[in-house]
């Protein structure tokens, strides 16, 4: 008798076993099936984070299909669905994130959840503020590089105005140069035909005198006239040599002007250009450098 007890006492808890572990498997199904939708609505919620309003109703939509073919197939209750039609109503008023999370939380904290749907709404919760602070961190990011872009494209056009300021410049300074080339020798050939001038009448004072002394020796010329000639003749030959004198000193001087005011056009322009670039260079930063520094902080 005490055998038959026991073994019947056994055969009470296979049975047992047996119908635990097909609840146990019907529960993992139900379990898995879940996971599978909180993973989901996981994905879903990333891209309504990302996406625009209108991919945001898209996806609203295809939520809610997929939640009323789980109604269909009696998998959720008629309180859930109101919720899913409150999300619709929720998403024009900008508060659809907040309200999914809240959904997501009083689904998963029925008594039907399990320690892995508590698990997936902590991820979830966590990746979701994970991407929201790494979103604004790489926008903070990319704002301040296009800033900065911004400043040195600015930099770079003042630098290529200032250039062109200085190559106008110096065009000018080589017009000029050539403008004084010209009056140099214009002034030399100038010189070179009053010098010519000059040995003709040197010439013809020559030949006159020569003319006088011939004459003086065959008759005896009145000393007034002969006085009055040569003075005459001295007369045009200083003021030949009075006028090849300031003939050379315009040109000398105009050299020496032209000279001057080359080198202290270029010395200034120099300096201008000189200044210019460090300024520019003071301006100048490495706005890589510097994120990699804001990163590192």
């Amino acid at each position: 008798m005490v055998l038959e007890d026991e073994i019947n006492h056994l055969a009470q808890k296979l049975e047992r076993l047996r119908r635990g572990s097909r609840d146990k498997q019907i529960e993992l199904k139900k379990s898995s099936n879940f996971d599978k939708q909180a993973s989901l609505l996981q994905k879903k919620l990333e891209k309504i984070g990302e996406d625009t309003d209108e991919l945001k109703v898209i996806e609203t939509k295809k939520t809610c299909r997929d939640q009323e073919s789980f109604i269909s197939n009696g998998k959720f209750n008629n309180v859930q669905v109101d919720v899913l039609k409150r999300k619709m109503e929720d998403l024009s008023k900008g508060t659809l994130l907040e309200r999914m999370r809240e959904e997501c939380r009083s689904m998963l904290s029925t008594p039907a959840t399990s320690s892995v749907r508590t698990a997936t709404l902590a991820n979830l919760d966590s990746t979701l503020q994970e991407q929201n602070q790494c979103s604004g961190h790489c926008k903070a990011i990319i704002r301040r590089i296009t800033e900065q872009v911004k400043a040195e494209k600015d930099q770079w056009s003042q630098m290529q105005e200032m250039l062109n300021q200085v190559r106008e410049e110096m065009e000018e300074l080589q017009v000029s140069r050539e403008f004084w080339k010209d009056q140099a020798l214009e002034s030399e050939s100038q010189i070179q035909s009053l010098q010519s001038s000059v040995e003709e009448w040197k010439e013809k004072a020559m030949a006159h005198e020569s003319k006088v002394k011939k004459k003086g020796q065959g008759s005896v010329s009145p000393p007034d006239e002969m006085e009055k000639h040569v003075l005459i003749c001295r007369v045009k030959e200083k003021k030949n040599h009075n006028l090849v004198l300031h003939a050379r000193d315009v040109r000398s001087r105009r050299r020496e002007i032209s000279i001057d005011e080359l080198q202290q056009e270029q010395q200034q322009q120099q300096q201008k250009l000189h200044t210019q670039i460090k300024t520019i260079e003071k301006i100048q930063r490495l706005p890589f450098r510097e994120i990699g520094n804001h990163l590192h902080k």
